[in-house]
């Protein structure tokens, strides 16, 4: 197998935490959690339910909106934003999921 050289992975994700590689290369690992009895009385009534998701790697968290007729869902967001050096600096775009396993399978085989 062809050794990969950092020089050759996109700067944005060489010093990436290796969880964080895992999660990028592979996907989130969720995991559903319970939501607090003092939130679901917030919703009663608003026509929304709300699905909490942690990620068993990195520990993002997730909240997922869905709409209490239809079922689907209507918003998603990251209450506590992304994991320390998850995110990508602003304005560079999207990182492909190639960098991420570029990146990590640099890592992993240099050590």
């Amino acid at each position: 197998m062809a050794r990969i050289p950092l020089s050759q992975v996109d700067e944005r994700v060489v010093n990436m935490p290796m969880v964080v590689l895992q999660c990028r290369k592979m996907g989130h690992a969720w995991q559903e959690r319970p939501l607090g009895k003092h939130r679901r009385n917030e919703l009663r009534g608003t026509g929304v339910i709300e699905e909490l998701f942690m990620c068993l790697r990195c520990k993002l968290r997730r909240c997922d909106v869905i709409d209490e007729d239809t079922y689907d869902k209507v918003g998603t967001s990251y209450p506590d934003g992304y994991p320390e050096g998850y995110a990508a600096p602003r304005g560079s775009g999207r990182i492909p999921r190639r960098e991420a396993r570029l990146a990590y399978a640099a890592r992993a085989r240099r050590g």
